[in-house]
């Protein structure tokens, strides 16, 4: 309909008429500075027999000295659109001259185009009350369901969350007189709101499953409230402003005569909304009520928002180990395949060999097998750290001795050690190397190999590689054995040592001439946290590298 027609005038002024007929306590309709409308219990309340004695009447004739002022800025403000609904106190004059005490209800509406200022009021002296006393009640019934809601929404889990929510709905609505309650979830980036959880009255339908995936778009007037962060406060759907005409026809389709929407807002966000509606009779809910409400709808917004959190955190974790795995799944397949025609590539090349050639195929020969070797060396690195990622390496831990352990590994050293110049020294405490620790002996030597061989293969000539034992207190309050293999070499700065336990990472030393992979130390760390014991690495550039092993002493 036309704003401002003749036609839509009598429109509202019919739908006006009707919504007063229908509230049981005395009501008004206000434009500018006079009464425009009155039901009969508005009539009877300032004790006139007719409308026509009450209507076109200035308002301040029904008021006290002190309220009129209040009453003009209020009818201002409703003008000029800065507020939709409000609650308080008056005092009335009735026509006989006596005063009331009355409880003020009103909220903001058009008739024929104009603002007007639609009132209810309830009479207070009636319960023997006085205004502040009433107030005061109103607010104390909110103010312990409020409580009662806070509290059971700070208790819930992730789990239990949905419940609760649809129970402070309940809790909310039943003694509000509301039909339905729910929440909606809004998607700013999709621009759609859905309802997320609902409450509904015996007799009333859920609306749940069919408010899903609603473009905000089609709902223009209401979202631009709740944007600016304002609550919606429509008594009667009827009449609403001719711009909010989607959601008059909407909610109009569901029966809803009352609505409330209040803001869900987090950092500044609009999240959501709490919504009240009204289908079997009008409703105009108390200001502390909708206060409220707003705590409430603050407090779920939270505690969405947080799960939301948690979730994109699990599932940020759950997408990594599915990458992790499929990683893992990738090269051990690939190696697999490799190492086939790898093992060929060696074979042939051995029997080439074994024939008479000149010295330049040879060699030719011999690097070929060299970087086959190489290559193959590396395929079952990363195979070794798949089986260990994915639990198919067996680590059997037992009581050993750590003093054997390093026996075999300086051992099996010695050529290297000889063969680059390095002096290997072993630091022996017999009461320390005798005593047992809890470990796989065999992937412990591997271990301490893999560190000897950094040690040496990356030292200067004349330098030397300590591996030393000892013990220390841990963090539970027991006692670990500690291995530690110290080398006065090249060291590392502090860049490298943050990525040195990176797969295939070589700190930077890839075209030094010296052999490797970049696996050892990462395979070594997963062998080390197998056995349920610690690597650290401590180093500085020119000063040398200590790497540390730790495990649990043996009871």
């Amino acid at each position: 309909m036309a704003e401002g027609s003749d036609d839509a005038g009598a429109t509202e002024g019919g739908e006006f008429e009707r919504f007063l007929a229908l509230v049981p306590d005395p009501a008004f309709v206000l434009q500018r500075t006079h009464v425009v409308l009155a039901n009969d219990a508005g009539v009877a309340l300032l004790g006139a027999t007719n409308r026509s004695d009450v209507v076109g009447v200035p308002v301040e004739n029904f008021l006290v000295p002190e309220s009129i002022p209040r009453i003009a800025d209020r009818v201002r403000d409703v003008a000029s659109g800065q507020e939709t609904d409000r609650w308080g106190t008056e005092r009335l004059v009735r026509l006989d001259g006596t005063v009331l005490d009355v409880e003020v209800r009103s909220t903001s509406g058009r008739l024929h185009g104009k603002p007007v200022l639609l009132v209810v009021l309830r009479r207070l002296d009636d319960e023997g009350e006085t205004a502040g006393a009433a107030l005061a009640r109103t607010q104390a019934v909110s103010a312990g369901v409020f409580a009662s809601a806070s509290l059971r929404l700070a208790s819930s889990t992730d789990s239990t969350l949905d419940a609760v929510i649809e129970g402070v709905l309940e809790e909310l609505a039943v003694p509000n007189g509301v039909d339905r309650a729910y929440v909606l979830g809004f998607d700013a980036v999709a621009g759609e709101m859905t309802c997320t959880h609902e409450w509904t009255a015996q007799g009333i339908e859920p609306q749940i499953s069919y408010v899903t995936g609603l473009k905000t778009s089609e709902f223009p007037w209401s979202h631009q409230v709740l944007e600016r962060h304002e609550r919606v406060h429509v008594p009667d759907l009827r009449l609403l402003p001719a711009e909010a005409e989607p959601e008059r026809a909407s909610f109009g389709l569901y029966g809803v005569q009352s609505l409330l929407l209040v803001p869900m807002v987090t950092d500044g966000q609009l999240r959501g909304a709490v919504g009240f509606n009204s289908i079997r009779q009008p409703a105009l809910w108390h200001e502390s009520v909708i206060d409220q409400v707003a705590a409430v709808a603050s407090a779920m917004a939270t505690n969405l928002m947080q799960r939301e959190a948690a979730l994109a955190i699990r599932k940020a974790r759950d997408d990594a180990e599915r990458a992790s795995r499929a990683k893992d799944e990738f090269l051990a397949r690939m190696s697999h395949e490799l190492r086939t025609p790898l093992n060929a590539v060696l074979g042939f090349t051995e029997l080439l060999l074994l024939d008479e050639k000149s010295e330049e195929d040879r060699d030719l020969l011999h690097q070929v097998e060299v970087s086959g070797r190489s290559l193959l060396s590396m395929v079952e690195d990363v195979l070794d750290m798949t089986r260990i990622r994915t639990g198919e390496i067996d680590v059997l831990v037992g009581d050993i001795s750590p003093d054997r352990a390093v026996a075999v590994v300086v051992e099996s050293m010695s050529d290297l050690s000889s063969e680059h110049g390095v002096e290997l020294i072993v630091a022996t405490d017999e009461d320390v190397g005798l005593r047992t620790i809890r470990a796989d002996r065999d992937h412990l030597v591997r271990v301490l190999r893999a560190l000897v061989s950094n040690a040496i293969r990356f030292n200067r000539r004349g330098g030397s590689v300590t591996i030393a034992q000892s013990r220390r207190p841990n963090e539970t309050g027991g006692e670990e054995h500690v291995i530690e293999i110290v080398d006065d070499g090249l060291g590392m700065s502090e860049e490298q040592l943050a990525t040195a336990f990176e797969p295939f990472d070589r700190a930077g030393r890839e075209s030094s001439g010296t052999p490797g992979s970049g696996t050892g130390l990462s395979i070594s760390r997963l062998l080390v946290h197998e056995m349920g014991g610690n690597l650290e690495l401590h180093s500085m550039p020119g000063a040398g590298t200590r790497a540390t092993v730790a495990f649990p002493v043996a009871p």
